[in-house]
């Protein structure tokens, strides 16, 4: 759960299915290849300002897996995905 516009920061996962009830969750997932940070990511915080300003300058290889989740939908993360 969270407010419009809340943004959680990249973390590992366990094996997760994350339904959504109500509007609309945008995901940016990295396989378990990876296993820094993406290029310019601050280390605390900034998760928005990173999407909105350094993840158009990060190299298409480098960049996450990105979609939208809406509501009714169930996404799926594998273990060690982040």
């Amino acid at each position: 759960a969270g407010s419009n516009g809340s943004a959680v920061p990249f973390h590992l996962h366990a094996d997760a299915f994350n339904g959504l009830v109500y509007g609309k969750k945008h995901w940016s997932l990295y396989a378990p290849q990876r296993r820094e940070p993406p290029p310019g990511y601050p280390v605390s915080g900034g998760h928005r300002k990173w999407l909105r300003e350094i993840l158009p300058t990060v190299p298409p290889q480098q960049r996450p897996l990105q979609c939208v989740q809406e509501a009714g939908d169930l996404l799926y993360v594998p273990q060690g995905w982040y």
